[in-house]
């Protein structure tokens, strides 16, 4: 039996617009993602935050490097 996703429900603590740009930037680099890999970079992204990252600045990374996914904020001088 095949189950269908649930809609996506973006948590409050996710600024919606850098959120927004990710998924848009993975649209236009031809990445789409399902429902399913939305919930689980959501996952990641709160990983993230509970280690003390901010979200907004996780997703405005990932975008401005072109990345798929979302990773600790690096530095500056990289």
């Amino acid at each position: 039996m095949i189950r269908q996703s649930q809609p996506l429900v973006l948590p409050a603590w996710v600024p919606a617009e850098a959120w927004e740009g990710f998924v848009e930037m993975r649209g236009v680099s031809r990445a789409p993602f399902s429902t399913v890999a939305a919930q689980r970079i959501l996952l990641k992204l709160d990983r993230l935050r509970n280690e003390g990252e901010d979200p907004g600045k996780v997703l405005d990374q990932s975008v401005m490097n072109g990345w798929r996914g979302v990773f600790a904020v690096k530095p500056r001088g990289y």
